[in-house]
């Protein structure tokens, strides 16, 4: 799968984080995270305006489901 613009800058952004920071710094693919959340948004059968108010949120729910997901058994590294 070709990078495109905005991957790349995510990734540049990402190792002047983890130059800056103690901390470890991960990506995760985030394709699709808001297609995923209206597609529970609509299965729930929230109002047009409702879904516009919480789509991000849950969104960023679904990346963080995924890389939780990707973590070892045990704990996240």
């Amino acid at each position: 799968m070709v990078e495109g613009r905005a991957a790349k800058s995510a990734r540049t952004f990402a190792e002047r984080l983890r130059a800056a920071l103690s901390v470890p710094v991960e990506l995760i693919d985030e394709s699709f995270s808001t297609v995923e959340a209206e597609e529970v948004l609509l299965a729930a059968d929230l109002s047009r305006a409702r879904r516009r108010e919480v789509i991000d949120r849950l969104a960023a729910a679904v990346i963080l489901r995924r890389w939780l997901d990707a973590q070892p058994a045990g704990g996240a590294s």
